[in-house]
């Protein structure tokens, strides 16, 4: 037909009428072959080769024909191996190749937000290449490939079809020759792997209702095959151009169409899709030959078209490539105009498999513009599937409610630490509170103060606090709770020091233990905390360790992927372990003092009771919380709470067993009352230090209750004795004695 039409044109050729020798090669290598040779060795002199039509002849025929300076235009050899100009010089098509299917896939995909497809082909060259290039094109746009799978023909692609399902492939790309492809879905039907959670999206260039031919290479029914081939969506080549603008051939698409079918009696004949193809093919040869002959004329060369060797005496092939290469017109499935691989970018169109038809329902046009032919687009069994189950990324962290309960809880703690704080301040002048230190008093509040603010910094995690901030969260932690702890517990335990200095280390005498010791001790104690953490933020620096658990499946369309962030740092048990028995030293003096001290029973100046009670609360807690933390480190908010009820429980605890009695005592002591202790020196007089008891209730107790206030006097001449102070003795009254005791009904004092 296109012989036809070129002959007809007075515009084309004129003078010269375009003649055809053909061969069938019957898809076949050595039928392809022995055809092409056939051709060039045989009269007359070929000027150009039309074809083959499939890539397996093409090939081996493009890269023959270069030794003969043979032009060839291929209108079907859909190989992407053809448009390397290294191995095939002078090969052009006016098909696009196979490449050109991967932006209209790409298109679809999104359209719906697909991101990850899955491959299977049947394993050929043809297709093995057309994939890798496909894999790599689809890489470049962001498409993740779950898996690429490939079946030889007759097989039956059971395994690769498993592993597909495993890797939960939904959005599929598959791509065989008839009966391949129809062994491939009989196995999609048996698998299950059909429906509304998949899409298969195939090269529709197979023969017209493939999936109910041949067969007997599978054992699926005829409605099993439909079933599972129905909604399936297929890219082809658009090879009639939808616009209908008059084309070089001085017809409108519609108008080829027209004649075709009158000639074929309205038959549609397998590979009619490649015709109009075919029909351009022949015109691009006609083109190229009438535009070449017209530059000779013009240049007044003596040559002529006709004068065209094998062996291109007169360079008239180059003049042939000058021609194809600038070609540029409007043909049946298009724009003709070739890129530099001498490749063609065509239309594609988009079809799907609606009710037993393959209907066109949408068309991708070379500008890149992927026009769908309803709102519908594509046609699904339920909701537009989705590519695979969601990935939800879930921060494993701790809920705002629990943050909230032990932040308020530390709050409480805090306003309690400032009230004991401000009470130990306002009745610091009371002889009780003095007798007590206060000043270090008020160091264990700011302490425990501190404590508590650690179990707030304890709660902030990747959900409130910025990554950027969470390195110096991670130290703020540890210099939180480590030095809270030496201020609180430190200011204790050196409380419990003097008294056991001035009490019970009898070797130790003459000496004055006054407030600014203490503080010269706790100080020490906080720089030891100091240096140490200095020097392993320093050595070892804290960083942010993300954790990612294994995914967690929720549903089919659901799977949960858990992380965590901690904070780590190298050696992280090392300076752990190494702090954990520093801190453990200075509570098992605590606990040599406390025991040292227990019969000391000056209320005011001795502690030991209170610090047993908290090393044991310290010491149960921490067995109990440190190991839980390390076996449950996976459960942040588990770890969080145990922390927090540590922190908070100890410190309260403390807190509460240094303040409450004093508070209790001062409530039930009344100030006419009291027994009063003053110091001298021998050589000058200093400022009394007063200790002060209530004994209203005492002298209305039994003999033994006075003989106990005996043994309390009895140690008050020990403290005086190690400061070398005399002893002067006075009474205001006469009253009854016990001892060395004088009582009074009516208010005195004993004044020693």
């Amino acid at each position: 037909m296109a012989l036809e039409h070129i002959n007809e044109d007075p515009n084309i050729l004129p003078n010269y009428r375009l003649r055809i020798d053909w061969r069938d090669t019957q898809c076949s290598l050595g039928h392809g072959l022995k055809g092409v040779i056939e051709l060039i060795t045989t009269e007359p002199v070929k000027t150009m080769l039309l074809g083959p039509a499939c890539s397996l002849v093409a090939m081996p025929a493009a890269a023959t024909l270069e030794y003969w300076n043979l032009l060839q235009v291929g209108n079907s050899a859909l190989s992407d191996s053809l448009s390397d100009k290294e191995y095939y010089k002078y090969f052009y098509r006016t098909n696009p190749p196979s490449s050109a299917m991967n932006p209209p896939r790409l298109a679809i995909l999104g359209e719906f937000d697909w991101n990850r497809v899955a491959i299977i082909h049947e394993n050929n060259e043809y297709f093995a290449n057309h994939f890798d290039i496909t894999k790599e094109y689809l890489r470049s746009h962001g498409i993740d490939i779950v898996t690429s799978e490939s079946f030889d023909a007759g097989q039956v692609p059971r395994e690769q079809l498993r592993n597909m399902k495993d890797k939960d492939a939904r959005i599929i790309f598959a791509s065989a020759y008839i009966e391949p492809a129809s062994i491939l879905f009989c196995e999609i039907y048996k698998q299950s792997m059909y429906g509304k959670r998949y899409v298969w999206i195939i090269e529709s260039w197979l023969d017209p209702g493939w999936w109910e031919l041949n067969l007997h290479v599978h054992n699926c029914t005829v409605e099993e095959m439909r079933e599972v081939a129905s909604l399936h969506v297929g890219v082809d080549f658009l090879g009639i151009f939808p616009i209908q603008d008059v084309t070089i051939s001085g017809l409108t698409p519609n108008e080829y169409e027209d004649i075709y079918y009158n000639r074929t009696n309205q038959q549609q004949l397998p590979g009619e899709e490649y015709a109009p193809y075919a029909y351009d093919g022949l015109w691009t040869i006609a083109m190229v030959l009438n535009e070449t002959q017209t530059h000779l004329e013009q240049t007044n060369s003596s040559f002529s078209i006709l004068d065209f060797d094998y062996n291109n005496t007169h360079h008239i092939r180059e003049l042939f490539e000058n021609s194809i290469k600038n070609l540029n017109f409007k043909g049946i499935s298009g724009t003709i105009q070739f890129n530099r691989n001498g490749d063609r970018f065509g239309n594609i169109k988009v079809e799907q498999l609606i009710d037993n038809e393959l209907v066109t329902i949408g068309i991708y046009y070379q500008n890149g513009e992927l026009v769908w032919e309803s709102e519908k687009r594509i046609t699904f069994k339920g909701d537009i599937p989705i590519d695979g189950a969601l990935y939800e990324t879930v921060y494993i962290g701790i809920r705002p409610v629990i943050y909230f309960i032990f932040s308020s809880l530390s709050a409480v703690g805090v306003i309690v630490a400032c009230a004991f704080l401000v009470f130990n301040i306002k009745n610091r002048k009371r002889k009780l509170i003095r007798l007590s230190s206060p000043n270090v008093n008020n160091v264990i509040a700011t302490g425990c103060i501190v404590c508590y603010g650690s179990v707030m910094l304890f709660g902030l995690d990747q959900n409130i606090v910025e990554s950027n901030m969470y390195i110096t969260l991670c130290m703020l932690r540890a210099w939180t709770l480590s030095i809270g702890y030496s201020m609180a517990f430190g200011g204790l335990f050196l409380k419990t020091w003097r008294v056991y200095l001035i009490f019970r280390n009898l070797k130790i005498k003459k000496k004055v233990v006054q407030d600014w010791h203490l503080f010269g001790l706790l100080t020490i104690l906080l720089l030891i905390d100091l240096i140490y953490l200095f020097v392993w933020s320093m050595i070892n620096p804290f960083f942010k360790e993300t954790k990612t658990f294994p995914p967690e499946i929720v549903n089919q369309d659901l799977i949960l992927l858990k992380k965590k962030d901690s904070c780590d740092c190298k050696q992280l048990v090392q300076w752990t372990v190494a702090l954990y028995v520093y801190k453990g030293l200075i509570m098992l003096y605590g606990a040599k003092l406390a025991w040292e001290t227990r019969k000391v029973s000056m209320q005011e100046l001795n502690d030991s009771k209170y610090i047993g009670l908290s090393i044991y609360n310290v010491a149960i807690i921490v067995s109990i919380a440190v190991p839980l933390t390390y076996v449950l480190e996976d459960e942040p908010e588990v770890v969080y709470s145990l922390v927090a009820v540590a922190i908070l429980y100890t410190t309260t605890c403390t807190m509460c067993l240094v303040f409450v009695p004093k508070i209790i005592v001062l409530r039930g002591t009344e100030s006419d009352t009291e027994v009063t202790v003053t110091t001298f020196n021998r050589s000058r007089a200093v400022a009394p230090e007063t200790f002060t008891v209530s004994i209203e209730e005492r002298v209305k107790q039994k003999e033994h209750e006075l003989q106990k206030l005996r043994r309390d006097m009895m140690m008050q001449k020990e403290f005086t004795d190690t400061v070398h102070r005399p002893v002067s003795i006075k009474c205001d009254a006469d009253v009854p004695s016990v001892g060395n005791i004088n009582t009074s009904s009516a208010a005195s004092n004993v004044v020693i």
